[in-house]
């Protein structure tokens, strides 16, 4: 196994990624030659070696495979490598994703004893570990899955176990976030795989890559690119990062990003394919950096691309539409204020970038941060950069002075909102489950601990997955046992969504939702759900006042507007009001473009509409909406 040239000398990330570099590949093994698992007899010998041959062919020809080792079984179950087709087994059903199956194999094999707690020798051994971390990250483990094949690191002689050992070890570290030892871990693969096994490395390590941190990214091409730097790692792990990089560059118009990966003297251009290259290229063109106000623009930032927040994103947009009264039949007719949309991917440490690029397009105001993170961030970066900014989230650190304004609640006034009406309902002490975002827990616990009516029990994260295929997303298991029979729910409405249909049609089940889950009250069966409302929303045709506006926009979409798209029509109709007395030119000019941004600031501090998601009609003198959030009864079927 090829080993990396030495460290001459520490220098930060690039002195980490070099001696993980070393440390992934490892030098040679200290097991020696591999004790082989034997078979009996000449003819369990034969069917071994068929199983052998199976197994290189079992992408194309798993049934096979599967037939071989069946036979196996059947006809040699005390034979000596009987434990050996056991993990061949276990590897074959991992391979379709049958953990359960896996698990009774290597279960079967048994071996913890003799290959697992003590320090037998061989290749049987290393493949029993491969198929245990396998088994353990497809379990929702995969922090115990790296610990236990990062001591083989170095050690796997057999081509055929180093092969599974390269993959597993990679995605083990990805999933469990060590995230600079797993690109060590991809290059090593990339360099010692044959041919067959390198292209299934190019498939695997690209979408390895989406699920890392784009910063984390960055800063590693950035020690693997400085000439000072013995990184030793190979051209190719450079090329698949830059890959990516450029991937999210053009995805969220950063620009900056842009510039660095096509930059020559930074090592930029001939790492990246043609088609990434030029992509990059086009959007490098941009100058973000450049001071302009374009008009009556106004920016809209959104996490198109990530799935927990892309249908909240979709009804924001919707929202944004209606309050601008777009698309129009005459784009210069009306106001003549345009649109600049933009995607952040749903990554707060994008957002940053993706607003300097918004703002190079000559917006004067920006709308965007759907999360609390993300507005902290728009909050910080609109008062250091004098840009207007609209948050639809609530902030819970940074507060607006001069540029920010936020439209969002604060979730712990929710929290607490909610838990003040579950507290007198059927009297006694109430069990409650809270289903909140991860960044909620705490709030969650303390909140509820706080009312001595309820027992709440430890908060679940909504980004809480199933630990293995076909199972629940949450613990109902655990709440049946409890006799839990009420939920609180705040988080994206597809959270909110997945735990109705979980827990079914209850009729004595009590559900609350805060304003962002509402969407979810399609379940009727359940005997109450109480929502947290404010304004117009939660709008139930019937429980609140008629409104001409809320109408219209219900028979044009087919659905009444959600607590996102109220939010995307307030805020776009405040910003409209905002840009309203805005010249109809371009201004590059450095002091009339702070001009018109003072302008547009303090035009935003003195709007008023009539809004949907709050009785007042403006922002008050701290930039923010004063809202009375109540709790209401949805209506079944709604």
């Amino acid at each position: 196994m090829p080993s990396r040239r030495a460290l001459g000398r520490t220098c930060g990330i690039g002195a980490i990624l070099a001696v993980l570099a070393t440390y992934a590949c490892g030098g040679g093994s200290s097991e020696g030659r591999p004790v082989a698992t034997v078979a009996s007899t000449t003819a369990s010998a034969a069917a071994l070696d068929d199983i052998r041959d199976a197994w290189d062919d079992r992408a194309t020809d798993a049934d096979e495979l599967r037939l071989k080792l069946d036979r196996f079984l059947r006809l040699y179950p005390d034979d000596g490598a009987i434990d050996l087709v056991h993990i061949y087994y276990a590897h074959l059903l991992l391979d379709s994703n049958d953990v359960a199956g896996a698990e009774r194999e290597l279960a079967a094999a048994d071996l913890p004893k003799k290959y697992w707690t003590t320090p037998h020798e061989g290749s049987t051994r290393n493949f029993y570990l491969i198929a245990r971390a396998r088994l353990l990250r497809m379990q929702g483990r995969p922090a115990p899955a790296f610990e236990l094949l990062r001591r083989l690191a170095g050690k796997i002689v057999d081509p055929q176990v180093f092969e599974l050992f390269q993959r597993e070890i990679t995605l083990d570290a990805v999933a469990s976030h060590q995230n600079y030892e797993a690109i060590a871990y991809m290059d090593s693969w990339l360099r010692n795989a044959d041919e067959d096994d390198r292209e299934v490395a190019r498939a695997e390590i690209p979408k390895a890559l989406r699920a890392m941190p784009t910063d984390v990214l960055e800063n590693s091409l950035r020690a693997m690119r400085a000439n000072e730097t013995p990184s030793g790692y190979g051209i190719e792990v450079q090329r698949l990062i830059s890959a990516r990089l450029a991937e999210v560059a053009v995805q969220t118009g950063n620009t900056r990003l842009a510039n660095w990966l096509v930059d020559p003297s930074a090592g930029g251009m001939p790492i990246l394919d043609s088609d990434a290259g030029l992509l990059v290229s086009e959007l490098a063109t941009r100058h973000h950096d450049v001071t302009t106000v374009d008009r009556r623009s106004i920016g809209l930032i959104l996490p198109a691309g990530n799935d927990m927040l892309r249908d909240q994103a979709a009804d924001v947009m919707r929202g944004v539409a209606w309050g601008l009264e777009l698309p129009r039949v005459d784009p210069n007719g009306g106001d003549q204020t345009r649109l600049v949309t933009r995607d952040d991917g749903g990554h707060s440490d994008q957002l940053e970038a993706v607003l300097d690029d918004v703002s190079g397009e000559g917006v004067a105001v920006i709308l965007c941060a759907i999360d609390t993170v993300s507005a902290d961030r728009a909050v910080r970066w609109s008062e250091q950069k004098h840009v207007p900014v609209l948050t639809l989230a609530a902030n819970s650190k940074q507060n607006p002075v001069h540029y920010a304004y936020v439209l969002g609640v604060p979730p712990q006034e929710q929290l607490d909102v909610l838990a003040n009406a579950l507290t007198p309902i059927g009297g006694g002490k109430r069990k409650v489950a809270p289903v909140v975002d991860s960044d909620l827990v705490d709030d969650a616990a303390s909140t509820f601990a706080s009312h001595p009516n309820l027992v709440p029990f430890q908060p679940v994260a909504c980004e809480l997955g199933a630990t293995r295929p076909g199972e629940a997303r949450f613990p109902l298991a655990a709440w049946e046992k409890a006799g839990v029979k009420t939920w609180f729910v705040a988080g994206p409405e597809d959270c909110a969504h997945d735990l109705l249909h979980e827990i079914g049609p209850q009729r004595d089940a009590i559900i609350g939702l805060s304003l962002e889950a509402e969407g979810a009250t399609d379940q009727g069966l359940l005997a109450r759900v109480l929502g947290v409302a404010a304004g117009s929303i939660p709008y139930f045709p019937g429980t609140v006042a008629p409104d001409a506006d809320i109408a219209k926009f219900t028979k044009s979409f087919g659905a009444n507007p959600t607590w996102a798209s109220a939010l995307g029509r307030d805020a776009a109709i405040l910003a409209r009001r905002g840009v309203a007395s805005l010249p109809l030119d371009t201004t590059s000019d450095a002091s009339e473009v702070a001009k018109r941004r003072a302008a547009v600031a303090a035009a935003l501090g003195t709007a008023k509409a009539s809004l949907w998601t709050s009785e007042t009609s403006g922002f008050t003198s701290s930039h923010r909406l004063n809202r009375a959030l109540r709790v209401v009864d949805a209506p079944h079927g709604k």
